[in-house]
């Protein structure tokens, strides 16, 4: 091969690698720009969401917590991420200790909260990296007050209403015997 040839090749290989280095460099954009994107929208989320929601590592640190949460837990407002578990009970009615211990069900927890009893739906998942690791804890906590108070309040009024109906039915059975002695009493008095 002659040198003509030669360099005609490696400019042939150099154009093409060029060209496929602009193609890597689009494509890198494009998939940069779409993972902006997505990020904006998953923090968006988070920030919009009405629940509470804490991610936890192995150690029980707390790590990613979105504004909901600083409801439940106030001390997240000074605290820089990682937070200890034992730091977040601090301020807070939620039972810390016995979420991050697991001891049994969670569920709907009553609570003692800025004077009210208050109901606070409590989830918690296994959580890993996207690389299978790092086991961690997914923390969902939500403000189910006024649901509890309405079924609370469906409750006594259903009690209410057996109690009326019982009350009609022992007045209806007074009356019966009532209503036969005053026949009787009539019958009497026209007897004599």
């Amino acid at each position: 091969m002659s040198d003509k040839e030669e360099f005609e090749l490696l400019k042939k290989t150099f154009d093409e690698f060029i060209r496929t280095a602009g193609n890597l460099q689009q494509s890198y954009t494009t998939l940069k720009e779409r993972a902006d994107r997505l990020s904006l929208y998953l923090s968006t989320l988070l920030e919009n969401m009405d629940a509470a929601i804490l991610v936890f590592n192995a150690q029980s640190e707390l790590l990613i917590w979105n504004p909901s949460a600083v409801r439940f837990f106030p001390s997240l407002r000074r605290l820089p991420p990682p937070v200890p578990l034992r730091d977040l009970a601090e301020g807070s009615p939620i039972p810390v200790a016995r979420i991050g211990a697991g001891d049994g069900p969670l569920g709907l927890l009553e609570v003692e909260w800025e004077g009210k009893r208050c109901w606070v739906e409590v989830s918690v998942s296994p959580f890993r990296d996207p690389s299978g690791g790092n086991p961690g804890s997914l923390w969902t906590l939500t403000d189910k007050t006024q649901l509890r108070q309405l079924q609370l309040r469906a409750e006594q009024e259903d009690r209410l209403r057996r109690m009326g109906e019982f009350a009609a039915e022992v007045a209806h059975e007074i009356r019966n015997p009532l209503a036969s002695i005053e026949l009787m009493t009539g019958l009497i008095e026209e007897d004599l």
